[in-house]
């Protein structure tokens, strides 16, 4: 009768309900764009180490050389399960980010509850469901995911004071991202400062969930810090030579974007109303944002990380923090709102819910599906086919020397030199500054079998190799034997350069 009498209560909770309509909505809105087939490139490196491990090679993405390439450990050993039980790892791994979206949604808006904002939480939830950027790399493959729900998880832990589930998600975060370990810091800082104590059953579980990775990695790698990292940080040191070289491109994503500015906006809304409440001393506000304080500090670390590191801005590092992001922003639009908004003009939860959905799902989901289509597209009309060329014209045994090893690199099978040292650190020496043209320095360095440029890197190549003697160039010791041009450009110049060895050794 209790159980009976709690599922009435939670049925005609107007927001239970509107939760429920928007997790449905966001599932539906997802299955067509799983249906696109989109993967990222970067998910095939992922794979190819994780059939590896299935067929019993090793943790390994060329055989016999123990290099931790992948950046998410967890992850990979979840692919290789799939592999081993002869499923299609792929797409399982696609419907596991489509579950953790779920999840995380449903993370924002316990959050909302936890702290007395439910309608905050919906929203966090709804921006989750809906937003561009959580939609379009919903059924990308890669790992984030997981990762944003486990972070969600650890905080949502936190302010519940559920101790073990706090420190459970931030042991699979640091499993599913090494930097997630930044994480425990603030929940640790936290605990002591918020809370007033040390979390020894927390931590204990953590340590018993993570140690046993971080001995294996240590033993079989040499350390349990991906090579990704390093290299990365190398690399582009190195190709964006100018102090803050992301901070720009950091702020005009932001910004600029729609969604990401409004969110945006509404932080510093956020952020205002909690130093008004402290100011004032208005105790709920007080209390509200105190329990929240570690959520932000983190979430603003992460960014920081970002607009002020010299890697890259891949767009899969704007989905972890963003259902923190959106909290935040709806957090501050909501107190906007409260003030401007006479209670005759506000709506019901479920009303609310299902009017901002299909209006967002109507622009978000087609945007995201020929996003989706056109990125797939360009991969299956030219990387994809590279790689299945090279395995049907060489050898396993040969060597490849290319930059993009995710699809190339899984379709070929060849044993790979990676240029930017994802999987391959014995390059990353080459990238000091006494070497004029890392290209040059590694292709004469290494003589592998196959050298494949884009078209930059080729021209890039020529220009510095003109000025040596003809018996040092490329062309001294390598023939051009095929060339790709990008089919969304067919009269440009091609897109790849594929060299072949004149003098296999």
């Amino acid at each position: 009768m209790a159980l009976r009498d709690r599922l009435r209560e939670v049925w005609h909770d107007p927001y239970t309900v509107a939760l429920l309509l928007l997790l449905t909505v966001a599932l539906i809105a997802r299955i067509p764009l799983l249906l696109t087939g989109a993967t990222e490139e970067d998910v095939y490196i992922t794979l190819r180490y994780a059939a590896n491990i299935a067929q019993g090679v090793g943790f390994v993405y060329n055989p016999g050389e123990h290099v931790l390439g992948t950046t998410t450990p967890l992850y990979t050993l979840w692919l290789a399960l799939l592999f081993r039980l002869h499923l299609n790892a792929l797409l399982g791994g696609k419907l596991l980010g489509i579950a953790c979206d779920l999840l995380t949604a449903l993370g924002a808006y316990r959050l909302g509850r936890a702290v007395g904002r439910p309608g905050v939480g919906l929203g966090a939830a709804w921006a989750v469901a809906l937003f561009p950027l959580n939609l379009t790399w919903a059924a990308r493959g890669m790992e984030v995911g997981p990762v944003a729900a486990a972070i969600m998880g650890s905080f949502l832990g936190q302010i519940l004071e559920k101790e073990l589930v706090t420190w459970f998600c931030a042991a699979l975060l640091l499993l599913l991202r090494v930097d997630g370990g930044v994480l425990a810091l603030f929940l640790l800082g936290d605990s002591l400062l918020r809370l007033h104590r040390f979390p020894w059953k927390g931590l204990l579980l953590f340590c018993l969930i993570v140690l046993p990775w971080l001995v294996f990695a240590t033993i079989y790698f040499g350390s349990f810090i991906p090579t990704s990292v390093p290299a990365k940080l190398i690399v582009y040191s190195r190709e964006y030579a100018r102090p803050l070289p992301q901070l720009k491109p950091f702020l005009s994503h932001m910004l600029m974007h729609p969604f990401e500015g409004c969110m945006s906006v509404g932080c510093i809304l956020a952020i205002l109303q909690a130093v008004w409440g402290f100011v004032h001393k208005e105790t709920t506000l007080q209390s509200q944002n105190t329990n929240l304080l570690a959520s932000l500090l983190w979430m603003l670390t992460y960014y920081a990380a970002m607009a002020f590191s010299p890697v890259f801005l891949f767009g899969w590092y704007f989905v972890p923090p963003s259902p923190l992001f959106y909290f935040w922003g709806m957090l501050g639009w909501f107190a906007l709102g409260a003030r401007l908004l006479p209670n005759r003009f506000r709506l019901s939860p479920l009303v609310a819910t299902a009017l901002a959905s299909l209006l967002l799902a109507t622009v978000t989901v087609p945007y995201a599906y020929r996003t989706l289509k056109r990125a797939q597209m360009a991969e299956q009309r030219l990387r994809l086919p590279i790689g299945v060329w090279l395995h049907t014209h060489a050898h396993p045994y040969q060597t490849l020397m290319l930059e993009p090893i995710g699809y190339i690199g899984y379709f070929s099978g060849l044993r790979v030199l990676d240029t930017v040292g994802l999987v391959s650190p014995q390059v990353l020496p080459f990238y000091a500054k006494r070497y004029p043209s890392p290209l040059h320095a590694l292709w004469s360095h290494f003589l592998p079998d196959f050298v494949l440029l884009r078209a930059g890197e080729y021209q890039m190549l020529v220009r510095y190799e003109r000025t040596l003697p003809f018996a040092e160039r490329l062309e001294g010791h390598y023939r051009l034997i095929h060339v790709w041009h990008d089919p969304s450009h067919p009269m440009a110049v091609p897109a790849f350069y594929l060299f072949r060895r004149s003098n296999p050794l």
